[in-house]
């Protein structure tokens, strides 16, 4: 889309979470293989030399979400399950194979990352298990312990580094479901604490 308005145009179809990268003269982005599996993918500006950079396992692995280090080694990976769950971020090699590296609460579920801008940290969304609420955390890589940033009562969802390098922006808020029951007179809330996620 124009930075100034007009039409919007197609520019790669079957693509994800595209960024630019090597100063612009390549891309990195999600696609499609077959069915619901998705793969991280480096190609030219025309679609051409194309690379896999992450094959998640499972037929139905998706990833979600890439983001290259700063020094062009290492590629931080958002990642869902064959089940559809998201599961721990990952970083893997940008250039060589080898093996994915887990970042952030090991058991967790992990939907957006960042790098630091000396390539010395992650930083995540992330939660450690499935009670929890989505916080910020990072990781000093390779070989850090996950620490979580942020113990707010509220959640944060997404990150991106501000270009200093001394903050971050994150999305922070609150959500709440509840019952609601149809009858002849309408439509009425039957409860309106906490989180009400199934009825019976």
């Amino acid at each position: 889309v124009p930075v100034l308005g007009g039409e919007p145009h197609l520019i790669l179809p079957n693509a994800s979470s595209l960024t630019w990268i090597e100063s612009g003269k390549r891309l990195l982005f999600s696609e499609i293989k077959q069915g619901m599996h998705m793969v991280v993918v480096s190609t030219d500006l025309g679609r051409g030399q194309v690379r896999d950079v992450y094959d998640p396992p499972g037929e139905r692995g998706m990833a979600h979400h890439s983001y290259l280090s700063p020094h062009g080694q290492w590629v931080l990976i958002v990642e869902m399950n064959s089940q559809g769950a998201f599961v721990p971020c990952r970083v893997v090699p940008f250039l060589d194979s080898g093996e994915a590296r887990v970042v952030g609460p090991p058991d967790g579920t992990c939907t957006s990352g960042a790098w630091s801008a000396d390539g010395k940290w992650v930083y995540l969304t992330a939660k450690k298990d499935y009670k929890d609420k989505f916080h910020i955390w990072r990781q000093r890589f390779p070989n850090g312990e996950p620490e979580q940033v942020t113990s707010t009562t509220t959640e944060e969802d997404g990150i991106a580094m501000a270009p200093d390098g001394k903050s971050f922006i994150t999305s922070v808020g609150t959500h709440d479901s509840m019952v609601w029951i149809h009858d002849q007179s309408g439509e009425h809330p039957i409860s309106s604490k906490g989180e009400a996620g199934r009825v019976a």
